[in-house]
């Protein structure tokens, strides 16, 4: 069961990212000069529309709010995901109307999300880390 669920969001996660980039490119080339910026970006959001109703899955089904460490995996998703979220909207803000707004403003979502991202890769190593030590000796 585990398996399919994986392979279904796999297959998900390529139609969307797949069709997100055949736009964009039909964008750039301005054969969709008329189509906004907004309506581009679409299949990233219905993506992460998607990975938000997995976060809530977790929280309501698994009840993963109970374990301290599911908890702050919880919490480092949803940030990541309102921080991914924050700079599409900044980039369609920036692309579509505003280019007056500097660019260090629209990638500090982003940053912040990189920022997440190492911390978990992070704490991953070092847990990893800590029970290898602990087998060896």
């Amino acid at each position: 069961m585990t398996d399919g669920c994986l392979n279904c969001r796999l297959l998900l996660s390529f139609i969307c990212i797949l069709n997100f980039l055949i736009s964009i490119t039909l964008k750039i080339n301005q054969t969709w000069l008329h189509v906004s910026w907004f309506l581009i970006f679409i299949p990233i959001w219905i993506f992460n529309l998607i990975s938000l109703c997995i976060i809530g899955y977790l929280i309501l089904i698994k009840k993963w709010l109970e374990k301290k460490e599911k908890c702050l995996k919880i919490i480092y998703y949803l940030l990541n995901l309102l921080s991914s979220c924050a700079f599409e909207i900044l980039l369609c803000i920036k692309l579509q109307y505003r280019q007056d707004i500097p660019y260090w403003i629209v990638f500090l979502p982003l940053w912040i999300l990189m920022f997440f991202i190492f911390s978990i890769i992070i704490q991953q190593m070092y847990r990893t880390c800590q029970t290898t030590t602990e087998k060896t000796m």
